[in-house]
């Protein structure tokens, strides 16, 4: 579990360590969503050069297979800005509250990285 200290204000923050873990969880939740959204696109992009090829045989499996891709982009998307939303609620009331100065700001995004790190959803720079 991560430990927080925040010098300026000299205080452990359970809540903040909380926040941090929530987020991160968060967080991996969209870089999946993301890594799926590619995936989803490189399919799309295939059954449409597909269906340029005019291959009639082909062509009704690769209009309901372009069906089927079109309702898994618009669950994509709606999770995908579900997710967005709460991750922003959850950054503005962190930003507005508890992160005030650019020190706190800076200390968090540091242990943000790592938590992201230590999940396997960001890669070590």
């Amino acid at each position: 579990m991560l430990l927080l200290t925040f010098n300026s204000c000299g205080i452990h923050n359970d809540n903040l360590t909380q926040s941090i873990n929530q987020l991160a969880d968060l967080e991996c939740r969209a870089i999946n969503l993301r890594e799926q959204r590619f995936s989803l696109a490189n399919k799309l992009r295939f059954a449409e050069d597909s269906l340029r090829l005019k291959n009639t045989s082909t062509g009704l499996e690769v209009n309901q297979n372009m069906v089927a891709l079109q309702l898994q982009k618009d669950s994509l998307l709606k999770n995908s800005i579900a997710l967005a939303d709460s991750i922003k609620i959850i950054m503005e009331d962190l930003f507005a509250k508890k992160l005030t100065t650019d020190k706190s700001k800076k200390e968090f995004n540091q242990e943000l990285n790592k938590a992201l790190i230590k999940k396997g959803c960001l890669v070590n720079r």
